[in-house]
């Protein structure tokens, strides 16, 4: 079992997590952790305002003891920047340095009010059974001045005509508001659809032109890979095989096992004169339990969100022995 596991707190209807860490109750006293992304981002440590450089540790909202482990609470502080993924976890005071998969976990949304409410709950509108109010202001009768005697109607049809005019000058007004705003949302989004290539996350033309921006972010395994000890030939299944990239094709994996075991290292994707983008390791993927010899990827595009990536050994006894999977965000 891993030292760290993560799981939405039930407690409490949607943003909130609790963070298991085992034998760790000895660190009550000082509960404090770090919680690290990717390195290929600049601001890869969460603080108290979001992801920044500087180290920082954070404070959990509560602290729970449960026999020998420590259950650390977190809320929207924490989970309102983390997404489902792999991070490294640190806790100090426990000894831990470990590596986690964050679930899925639903976020808080403001509501009427500034209210929280779990977005999976239905709201539903109160029901008011009144008759509706007219909208139109009742007109107000005029006073005629002392010795003069108005125009029958005179004044009520001013009134009128002045009330007409107020809401045909908000009414083009907040017209002209919302055709401004329209048109700088449909700019936002004919710029995004142009630089995305229409949505997709591997356009055939960027793979084409051999273009590594489209990597920008993580990918992960969505079949069931396998490993195997060539010293004992134990087969251990991997739980999530994760590859990110920055825009110049530098990469991190990280290999998660089901047996909590777990290593990371750098990578360097290039695309080759046929068009197959390789992914090389810099260095080996380590781990304290578990490195991986130094190997590489070979994908090639098969859809416009998925990709084939075979894996094949370069050094180790087992040297070009190959396996597959399908990658994708």
């Amino acid at each position: 079992m891993s030292a760290v596991t993560i799981e939405r707190d039930r407690t409490i209807s949607a943003g909130h997590a609790l963070i298991r860490v085992h034998g760790g109750a000895r660190a009550r006293a000082n509960p404090g952790f770090r919680l690290h992304r990717q390195a290929e981002w600049g601001d890869a440590t969460l603080g108290p305002a979001g992801w920044q450089v500087a180290e920082e540790l954070l404070t959990p909202a509560r602290v729970t003891i449960e026999g020998e482990d420590l259950v650390l609470g977190v809320g929207p502080e924490v989970c309102s920047h983390v997404e489902s993924g792999v991070y490294r976890i640190v806790v100090p005071a426990a000894g831990v340095d470990a590596v986690v998969v964050w679930p899925e976990i639903a976020t808080l949304h403001t509501g009427r009010g500034g209210a929280f409410a779990d977005p999976n709950e239905r709201t539903v509108e109160p029901r008011n059974d009144a008759q509706p109010k007219n909208s139109i202001e009742p007109e107000n009768e005029a006073v005629p001045e002392k010795g003069t005697k108005p125009e029958k109607g005179a004044e009520s049809v001013a009134a009128k005509d002045l009330g007409i005019r107020d809401r045909v000058a908000w009414g083009f007004l907040f017209g002209l508001i919302a055709f401004i705003a329209l048109t700088a949302v449909a700019a936002i989004n004919a710029h995004h659809t142009d630089s995305s290539s229409h949505g997709v996350d591997l356009p055939q033309e960027s793979w084409n032109r051999h273009d590594l921006d489209m990597l920008v972010g993580c990918w992960r395994s969505i079949t069931q890979l396998r490993t195997r000890d060539v010293g004992t030939n134990v087969i251990y299944d991997v739980r999530q095989w994760q590859l990110c990239f920055d825009r110049s094709g530098n990469g991190r994996q990280t290999v998660l096992w089901t047996d909590g075991a777990s290593c990371q290292g750098p990578m360097k994707a290039i695309f080759s004169d046929d068009s197959h983008l390789v992914i090389t390791d810099s260095a080996r993927c380590f781990g304290p339990r578990r490195p991986l010899y130094l190997g590489r990827f070979e994908c090639e595009r098969i859809s416009d969100s998925e990709a084939t990536c075979t894996r094949m050994n370069t050094e180790g006894p087992e040297q070009w022995s190959r396996d597959s999977g399908r990658f994708m965000r």
